[in-house]
C-alpha cells in the first residue's frame, strides 16, 4: 500500500529547513521516539488534493448527528479551524528567542508548503482538534504534525516511524498501537491522535510541567534529555531547554514548533482556511471485509478510503478494527456491513510461492479460490512470481478435522505440508525432473508411489514437496 510512496520529503517540496538533511543522530536507539524524521516519506500530494480529498469532505456532520467524539461547547463558531486554533495558542511566552526568529523567518519565506501541509490537514484536523480539546492541552502540539509528517496519513520513514505522528514501533506499541500482519495502528488517524496527546501528557508531566523538555523528549527520547539534565546539573549549568546538550535534530526541533506557532498567531493567512465542521465518523468492523468490497459498495474511491485507513496492510480489513469514513459513508457501512461479510468464514493463512507454482494449484491446496486470492492480494492477473508471500482465504479453519487428518497422514509418510504439480513430458525421466526440481529422486518416487519397474507416461501428474 505504501511502496508506491517514493517521493521524499526534500524532493517533493521545498527542503523542511536548513541542514537537518544532513544531521547525524546520535544513539541510544531504544529511547529515541523517532529518528532522522527528515526523511519521511509522503505519497504524491496531487494524488490527495484532488477527487479523493473532496470525496471526504463531500458531506460535513451537522451537530445533531452522531460524531466520533463529542463537539467541543463552542462548535458553531464562525471562525475557520486554523483561526479557533490561533486563539487556543499557549505557548506565546517562548517566542521571543534567536532560534524561534531564525526559524520563523524561515517560514514566512516558504508559504508554500505551510499552504500545502495546512491544506492537506483539511479532512483530519477537526477529528484530531476535538481530541486535543478534550484533553485542554496547548494549541501548538496540532502543529506537529506539519513537522512530522507534513499531516500525511500515509508518511513513513526508512527508519521505521509511521503516521502523521510518525510513531516508532517500540512506542506505538507502548502506547497502545497494533502492528501485525494486517493492521498498523500507527496510521490510525484516530488512535494514533490518542496515544499521541497521551504521550506528551506523560511527557509534560514527567519534566515538572515544561512543554519545552516534554517536545524535546518527544523528539529524542525522554532518556537522552533527562541525561541532558543531569549532565548540567552536575556541571551546575542551567537545565532548561535553550542550555541542554541534546541532538541537533532536537534543537531545531522545538523552536520550529514554536515558529511555526508564532506565524499563525501573527499570519494566520498562510494557514488554508478549513471550515470549523467535522467531516469524519468512526465504525468497528465486525467481520472481515474485501477493501475493494467495501468501497464498490460505497461507492467511495479507493484512494479516499487509504487516506483515511492506511494502517490496512493487505486487500482484506480484519474485524475489530476502527476504520474512518466520511459521515455519510459510515451511516450507510453500518446499515450494509452484514453485506460486506467474506464469502469464506475468514480462515487465512501465508504462502511463499515456489518454483512451478500456479494459483489453481495454490488455490485447489489450500481449499480456497483462485478469484479469493487474488482478491486478499490484490492481483491484476494470475501472474505470480516464486517468492512471492500470499495471504490464503480457506474455507477450513485451522483445526478442521479434515485438515488435521492431512497432517498426521503426511507426518506419517514423512512428506512436508506443501507441494507443486508437475505433468510429464515426452522424454522425461526421473532422474531429469528431480534435477530440474532439486529434489531427491528416491524421495520423488516415495512421494508418488513409483517403482523401478514402473515407467513415466506423457500427461502424467507427479507431486513434487
Amino acid at each position: 500500500m505504501l511502496s508506491a510512496c517514493s517521493t521524499t520529503l526534500s524532493s517533493k517540496r521545498d527542503h523542511y529547513l536548513p541542514n537537518p538533511a544532513h544531521v547525524k543522530t546520535t544513539q541510544n536507539k531504544k529511547m529515541t521516539h523517532l529518528e532522522n524524521k527528515h526523511k519521511v516519506i509522503l505519497p504524491d500530494i496531487k494524488l490527495f488534493t484532488n477527487n479523493a480529498i473532496h470525496q471526504i469532505l463531500e458531506t460535513p456532520v451537522s451537530s445533531k448527528q452522531n460524531t466520533f467524539i463529542d463537539p467541543p461547547a463552542d462548535f458553531h463558531s464562525p471562525l475557520t479551524l486554523w483561526e479557533q486554533i490561533q486563539q487556543d495558542l499557549q505557548l506565546q511566552r517562548y517566542y521571543q528567542h534567536p532560534q524561534v526568529d531564525h526559524y520563523y523567518q524561515y517560514y514566512l519565506k516558504n508559504k508554500r508548503h505551510i499552504q500545502q501541509s495546512s491544506e492537506r490537514a483539511e479532512p483530519i484536523l477537526h477529528l484530531i482538534y476535538q481530541q486535543l480539546h478534550k484533553k485542554q492541552l496547548p494549541a501548538e502540539l496540532l502543529l506537529l504534525p506539519i513537522i512530522e509528517s507534513s499531516y500525511s496519513p500515509l508518511a513513513h520513514s526508512p527508519n521505521g516511524a509511521a503516521g502523521i505522528w510518525q510513531f516508532m514501533p517500540a512506542t506505538g506499541k507502548n502506547y497502545g498501537l497494533i502492528q501485525n500482519y494486517w493492521y498498523d495502528a500507527r496510521y490510525n488517524i484516530d488512535l494514533a491522535s490518542r496515544a499521541a496527546f497521551n504521550y506528551l501528557t506523560y511527557l509534560y508531566q514527567h519534566f515538572n510541567h515544561n512543554w519545552l523538555l516534554a517536545l524535546a523528549a518527544y523528539n529524542a527520547g525522554e532518556g537522552r534529555v533527562r541525561k541532558a539534565i543531569k549532565n548540567n546539573q552536575r556541571q551546575h549549568k542551567a537545565t532548561d531547554f535553550w542550555h541542554l546538550s541534546l541532538p541537533t535534530e532536537t534543537r531545531q526541533y522545538v523552536p520550529k514548533l514554536l515558529a511555526l506557532s508564532k506565524l499563525l498567531q501573527q499570519h494566520g493567512n498562510y494557514f488554508y482556511p478549513i471550515p470549523n465542521n467535522p467531516y469524519l465518523s468512526m465504525v468497528k468492523t465486525k467481520h472481515w471485509i474485501l477493501i475493494d468490497t467495501l468501497i464498490r459498495k460505497l461507492n467511495l474511491s479507493k484512494a479516499a478510503f487509504l487516506y483515511l485507513n492506511p494502517g490496512i496492510k493487505t486487500g482484506i480489513i480484519p474485524k475489530n478494527i476502527s476504520l474512518l469514513l466520511p459521515h455519510n459513508k459510515a451511516k450507510q457501512f453500518r446499515i450494509q456491513q452484514s453485506e460486506l461479510l467474506l464469502a469464506h468464514n475468514g480462515y487465512w493463512r501465508q504462502y511463499t510461492v515456489k518454483k512451478g507454482d500456479t494459483l489453481g494449484q495454490i488455490a485447489r491446496y489450500h481449499h480456497s479460490k483462485v478469484s479469493w486470492i487474488k482478491a486478499s492480494n490484490q492481483l491484476a492477473s494470475s501472474h505470480i512470481r516464486i517468492g512471492q508471500k500470499l495471504l490464503i482465504p480457506n474455507t477450513l479453519p485451522k483445526n478442521n478435522t479434515l485438515l488435521k487428518s492431512q497432517k498426521r497422514q503426511k507426518k506419517a509418510q514423512g512428506l512436508p505440508q506443501h507441494y507443486r504439480e508437475y505433468i510429464v513430458q515426452n522424454g522425461d525421466t526421473l532422474w531429469h525432473i528431480a534435477r530440474k526440481h532439486q529434489v531427491n529422486v528416491e524421495a520423488l518416487k516415495r512421494w508418488n508411489k513409483l517403482s523401478d519397474k514402473r515407467y513415466l507416461q506423457p500427461g502424467q501428474k507427479l507431486l513434487i514437496y
